[in-house]
């Protein structure tokens, strides 16, 4: 190959990576204690990710006087004495890949994010959350 072939030839895969992206589509977020959803789901907005593109979303996740199963109150309560709960944050949805000017069909994606949860001063079952910290880095299965 010569010099200029090598060159249009890495201006066609820069030009077909720009094109590449995945729109991602009726995401659900919420949080979970162990396996007992503890927050109400939080519909993320739908979107369109090219290539090298990073969105973020701050979704509010939410839920009080949510049931427990009693045993794991003991638990429960060992981790709001300590000030912090280990929560999943799972995501689910739907992404479809584009490349070019092609559309694939829509996949399940599964996102799970174990997070430390720090609540603001004493628990009393109101107030808010004020940081998270990630325990691992999140799991994603398409």
């Amino acid at each position: 190959m010569t010099e200029k072939e090598c060159e249009h030839h890495h201006d066609e895969d820069e030009k077909m990576r720009r094109r590449i992206g995945a729109a991602v589509l009726g995401l659900l977020a919420a949080g979970l204690f162990v396996v007992f959803l503890v927050t109400l789901a939080t519909l993320l907005p739908a979107t369109y990710q090219g290539h090298l593109d990073v969105t973020v979303w701050s979704p509010f996740l939410y839920g009080t006087s949510v049931p427990v199963a009693p045993y794991f109150a003991p638990a429960l309560s060992q981790d709001l004495t300590a000030g912090m709960v280990l929560l999943n944050i799972k995501i689910d949805g739907w992404v479809r890949w584009k490349v070019g000017t092609w559309i694939s069909g829509r996949y399940r994606l599964h996102v799970n994010c174990p997070a430390y949860i720090t609540l603001a001063g004493h628990f009393s079952g109101e107030g808010p959350a004020v940081k998270y910290q990630l325990v691992q880095r999140c799991g994603v299965d398409v």
